[in-house]
């Protein structure tokens, strides 16, 4: 898909900031995963905590943690 600079990937994001899930490219067993907690394009999401490994995200009111190697392959536009 063709984004403008305003897209970025999860790991970008500032602690506290909101933006809306446009595309995942990772794995498709990893994709499929987050798919099934409910993290599917269109969805918004809020960056909680931003760790040296780690990430918090809230979507959907429930806490996630994850890798940031995982982060870094979720596409998001930042509102």
């Amino acid at each position: 898909m063709y984004y403008t600079d305003c897209v970025k990937n999860l790991s970008e994001l500032n602690e506290e900031e909101v933006a809306i899930l446009q595309e995942i490219n990772l794995p498709l067993k990893t994709r499929r995963r987050l798919e099934a907690l409910g993290l599917v394009p269109g969805t918004t999401l809020s960056l909680l905590q931003k760790k040296a490994t780690a990430l918090v995200v809230l979507f959907r009111g429930c806490r996630f943690a994850m890798g940031k190697a995982i982060a870094k392959g979720i596409l998001v536009k930042p509102l």
